[in-house]
């Protein structure tokens, strides 16, 4: 690729908090994916409020994020969501340890047209979010086949990208 102003434009963020049972998703999940992210992916571990979302996404045109789900569905059910087709319901990821967690940080750079030119969530339906607790079996177990799944995406993105700003 010869423009190297699109370079590290798409960003995988990996949301959650490692001591905080399933809501260690995005970490485990982030540290496994950073070690084989194609060279055009700038990866992040987030674990701050939805308010500093756009902060953290500024100037990058693809944004991805692992973040674990609490919306009373089956435990272990992967999620990938597009936040351009439609609101994030704020249930959805009601367990963040922050009262202004992903769903409003994204709703609120909507309002302010600020989401980036695309945006896709990756999540799995967690169980427990003590403080302390390990990521329990069935997320664990669930996280593999979602691994591949960002994998796929992300090596597809990086395809695309090039493409378009090649």
């Amino acid at each position: 690729m010869s423009d190297t102003t699109h370079k590290g434009r798409i960003l995988l963020i990996a949301m959650g908090n490692p001591n905080r049972g399933d809501d260690a998703l995005g970490p485990y999940l982030g540290m496994k994916l950073r070690k084989t992210l194609p060279e055009l992916v700038v990866f992040c571990n987030y674990d701050g409020d939805g308010a500093g979302l756009m902060a953290q996404w500024h100037l990058k045109d693809w944004v991805y994020v692992i973040d674990a789900v609490a919306s009373g569905q089956e435990h272990g059910t992967q999620y990938i969501l597009d936040a351009h087709e439609k609101p994030l319901q704020s249930q959805f990821f009601h367990y963040s340890s922050h009262a202004f967690g992903l769903s409003e940080g994204v709703e609120m750079a909507r309002v302010l047209d600020r989401l980036p030119e695309r945006l896709v969530i990756f999540g799995i339906e967690g169980k427990d979010y003590t403080h302390g607790h390990e990521m329990t079996e069935v997320v664990r177990l669930a996280s593999e086949q979602l691994e591949v799944e960002i994998q796929k995406t992300l090596q597809q993105a990086v395809e695309e990208h090039e493409q378009l700003y090649a």
